[in-house]
């Protein structure tokens, strides 16, 4: 079978067919219809038709899976992230009413499993608010004894003749009222584990000034911090290290009638670490000179080291003191 085609006239369909035993062969022609052809229309349904019926087929069967396990699957998956958020009072049974009798069942089991989230989410919200409460309590009820404290050696001191000894109960009662401060701070705090530096410190300066009379004495307090957070465990150590440097610089820093400006910062480094400054324009001492060690930079020294920072004192005559304190940061 071929078709004839001629430059004058119409394409021809031509079939030959053998004739017989002999060598005898039977020739038929006809005008050629086209496309309609079965020249062109017997190649198109022997591959053609095939191809047509796997796709129809592959289209059946996704169009199945598409009906039977996507569209499911995929409102699983969306169950999924609103229990992920925390919506765990969502109820998907409606949603997947008609979905096939397994997805159904695990859409059911990821439900129940949001409810028991749910009720041990809330019991442990209990327990720390239980918990934070009975906290709060303590340090309240510790910030009351230290005053209950600090009151009686108040009493103490005005029965003593002795100006040394006044000057002790006095220095022990402003170490005792920064502890006070310090617990009074973190049972306000509505974080425990971590205190806010700004107000902290700025509470427990002015109250330590109008402890100590800077006003009286001419004595300027200049406050400078950044709004950083620490861990309370840290809140004792560097509010009584603090307490200790603002007290020195009051006590020792400044001659009886010319009073001075005592400057604090605090700042954060580009590695994450904590700089406390605390600097005087005072009298200055000579570092070398054999100056005696009080008890005051003792307790800073012990106080630097548990908090696992590096303590620099820079003075000299007519000069001032600059007393840094540097805590390493995470970074």
């Amino acid at each position: 079978m071929f078709v004839l085609r001629r430059k004058d006239a119409s394409p021809m369909d031509v079939v030959i067919r053998p004739v017989g035993p002999a060598n005898v062969f039977a020739v038929i022609s006809r005008e050629s219809p086209g496309f309609w052809s079965e020249f062109t229309l017997q190649p198109v349904s022997s591959f053609g038709l095939p191809l047509l019926a796997f796709s129809i087929a592959l289209l059946a069967v996704w169009l199945a899976i598409d009906s039977l396990v996507l569209r499911w699957l995929s409102r699983l998956i969306r169950i999924a992230r609103v229990y992920g958020a925390g919506r765990y009072a969502f109820r998907a049974g409606d949603a997947m009413a008609s979905a096939p009798a397994e997805i159904k069942e695990l859409a059911d089991a990821l439900e129940d499993m949001a409810a028991d989230i749910d009720q041990r989410d809330s019991d442990l919200k209990s327990a720390i608010n239980v918990r934070d409460a009975a906290v709060k309590e303590i340090h309240h009820r510790v910030k009351n004894n230290l005053q209950i404290v600090t009151s009686f050696l108040n009493l103490q001191g005005r029965q003593l003749q002795d100006p040394e000894a006044r000057q002790a109960i006095a220095a022990a009662r402003h170490r005792i009222d920064a502890l006070a401060i310090v617990h009074q701070t973190l049972y306000q705090h509505e974080r425990l584990e971590l205190v806010s530096m700004q107000p902290f410190l700025e509470g427990l300066i002015n109250h330590l000034a109008e402890a100590l009379g800077t006003e009286t004495r001419n004595i300027g307090l200049s406050q400078t911090y950044e709004d950083l957070e620490r861990p309370a465990d840290d809140a004792i150590p560097f509010a009584l290290f603090l307490v200790e440097a603002v007290t020195n610089a009051t006590k020792y820093a400044f001659n009886e009638d010319e009073g001075g400006m005592i400057s604090i910062t605090l700042e954060e480094d580009n590695t994450g670490g904590i700089i406390l400054k605390v600097m005087d324009d005072g009298v200055g001492f000579d570092p070398g000179g054999g100056a005696r060690i009080g008890l005051g930079s003792k307790l800073m020294k012990a106080f630097s080291r548990q908090l696992h920072a590096e303590l620099t004192i820079d003075s000299a005559p007519g000069e001032g003191t600059r007393i840094t304190l540097f805590m390493p940061g995470s970074k």
